[in-house]
């Protein structure tokens, strides 16, 4: 068992940040949010990490004053947090013609295979 409290103080300090760099905890999906303070009684909980179902909210995010954030990560051994470095743009950039994957194909494909 994993409590999201402590996994998440952890995640903070790994990224070189803490709680007074959190500018949002949220969702930038649906725009719900709280305080530091109040995702600390809401965090403060046993979850099983180690499940390939996700328990905690999965557009979960925490962003920082940097601009950087994590964000809730899951993969077939469980789920975590994930630290993003702040985007930077590239100077060149290619054109997007197509957003679909084949439908009878696998799917999953990335941008650059499906305008290539």
């Amino acid at each position: 068992m994993t409590n999201l409290l402590q996994e998440t103080v952890e995640a903070v300090l790994t990224s070189n940040h803490s709680s007074k760099d959190i500018v949002f905890i949220g969702s930038v999906v649906s725009w719900h949010s709280c305080t530091w303070e109040e995702f600390q009684i809401l965090a403060n909980q046993e979850y099983f990490a180690g499940s390939c179902a996700g328990y905690v909210a999965i557009d979960l995010i925490i962003v920082f004053s940097d601009k950087t954030h994590l964000e809730r990560e899951q993969s077939s051994v469980g789920e975590c947090w994930h630290y993003v470095e702040q985007l930077i743009l590239p100077a060149n950039r290619e054109s997007i013609t197509n957003l679909f994957a084949d439908p009878h194909g696998f799917g999953d494909e990335a941008l650059a295979s499906l305008n290539s």
